[in-house]
């Protein structure tokens, strides 16, 4: 039986013998199928690699998208952080508006009432002793209070004037109280209209109860409370140089004594015509309003 095969003829172009060329049908069987196998895999390769460029692409969108989505969440939580402050700062505005119309009405009734009660005891005590020995009496109190007061104050001021002064030690060079300066000197806008208003010092944000340094040494002179500072304190500290210290929690010196630089005189607060904890610092000199960034040393 004789083999079937395939026969190649290759003409050449010029002028020469045709060559023939036989090849078994297996042999060519299995060429064919080589080749489609190969055609196959190319095939298979080509669509697998444009599948995975796809994905990759997907990928790449996806990761864009989600970076983008990532930003936005963080610019909607630094904006609610934002709100959520403004929001406390308008809950803590409206606690103190409240707290300072009522210890007003509070402190009212609680003087009249106090008044009331003493001139009641006072025309008991005239009813059966005389007017003229209530007020003597009265009279007496004040004055001993007030001589003893004054002989403090005077002795203290003698031995602090007495003391050979080192020139620098009485001159404010630190900050008192450890915090960020949020108003500079000499305007400042109002917490609670938004008008610009005279800045005599520097105001410094801080921790409530933080502890408050003298600047320099001096003399705690004035101790009192008013409506825009609350708890005031005033240190005189000679040669024309005297700090005041307001929005205080509590003084921890008493009017006359005397005050060393770096010891604790008094603690931040919250009083007074203020949002927030914070230190209300002003120099004077002879009576002049001085910037105490100037004064504060590197």
């Amino acid at each position: 039986m004789l083999k079937k095969f395939f026969t190649i003829v290759i003409v050449p172009r010029r002028t020469s013998a045709v060559k023939k060329i036989h090849i078994a049908s297996f042999v060519f069987g299995i060429g064919a199928i080589l080749i489609i196998a190969l055609i196959s895999a190319w095939v298979y390769m080509i669509m697998d690699y444009t599948k995975v460029r796809k994905q990759l692409l997907d990928y790449e969108a996806i990761r864009k998208q989600y970076q983008e989505e990532e930003t936005q969440l963080n610019e909607f939580v630094t904006r609610y952080e934002t709100l959520d402050m403004h929001f406390e700062n308008l809950k803590a505005l409206n606690h103190k508006l409240k707290q300072m119309t009522r210890t007003r009405s509070e402190n009212t009734s609680e003087i009249d009432r106090e008044k009331a009660k003493q001139l009641s005891q006072k025309i008991e005590i005239a009813k059966k002793s005389g007017i003229l020995e209530v007020i003597a009496a009265d009279s007496s109190e004040i004055d001993s209070e007030l001589k003893y007061g004054q002989e403090i104050r005077f002795d203290n001021l003698v031995h602090y004037f007495r003391e050979t002064p080192n020139p620098f030690t009485r001159i404010p060079s630190t900050l008192p109280v450890k915090g960020y300066q949020v108003n500079i000197f000499g305007t400042n806008n109002d917490p609670f209209t938004g008008e610009i208003t005279p800045q005599d010092g520097i105001d410094i944000a801080t921790r409530p109860f933080h502890p408050v340094y003298a600047p320099a040494d001096g003399i705690a002179i004035v101790l009192s409370t008013n409506e825009t500072y609350g708890n005031l304190l005033t240190v005189d500290h000679g040669n024309g140089f005297v700090t005041r210290y307001g929005h205080l929690a509590k003084f921890e010196v008493s009017q006359g004594d005397i005050v060393r630089k770096g010891t604790i005189i008094a603690q931040a607060g919250n009083t007074g015509h203020t949002t927030r904890p914070r230190l209300h610092y002003e120099i004077l000199l002879n009576g002049i309003p001085q910037n105490p960034a100037k004064y504060i040393e590197d």
